[in-house]
């Protein structure tokens, strides 16, 4: 029924409602501040009453932190604990991104990993964190996308 909309009037209908959850993120973040006396240092961590605000949150997120990720991977070669920390990273946004059902993301995920596991071209420069990238790819195919035959 969506798709009969026409695109400048879809595209203002969800800059209103954006404009609208916004709002009423700061309200409710501002609201709860100010009822616990939080300090502005403060960390606060704030559960998701629906799934699909930990999905629009991810959506927002996604592309920021696969290239942050991507970046930290590539450059990284000797501490062990941040590509290691990366690798798990990918692996978690994976599980979300199918979780979501997010189709497009999946493939621009898996194709980073690809790129980053396959994008050396000498033998020698080959590092255990490609290797760990491709073993990542197959693992989630095997663990994901079989679900879905």
């Amino acid at each position: 029924a969506t798709d009969a909309i026409d695109p400048a009037l879809r595209a203002e209908l969800f800059r209103r409602e954006s404009e609208r959850l916004l709002s009423e993120t700061r309200v409710l973040f501002q609201n709860r501040t100010n009822a616990n006396g939080a300090d502005d240092h403060e960390e606060v961590y704030y559960t998701a009453s629906n799934v699909r605000y930990a999905r629009l949150l991810f959506e927002i997120v996604s592309d920021s932190f696969l290239s942050a990720l991507s970046l930290i991977l590539v450059r990284e070669t000797k501490d062990r604990s941040i590509t290691n920390t990366c690798i798990q990273s990918f692996d978690h946004a994976l599980a979300l991104i199918t979780l979501f059902g997010m189709k497009v993301e999946q493939a621009r995920w898996i194709s980073a990993l690809a790129q980053i596991g396959i994008g050396v071209g000498r033998l020698d420069a080959l590092r255990l964190k490609n290797v760990e990238c491709l073993q990542l790819i197959v693992r989630f195919v095997n663990e994901f996308a079989r679900e879905e035959e």
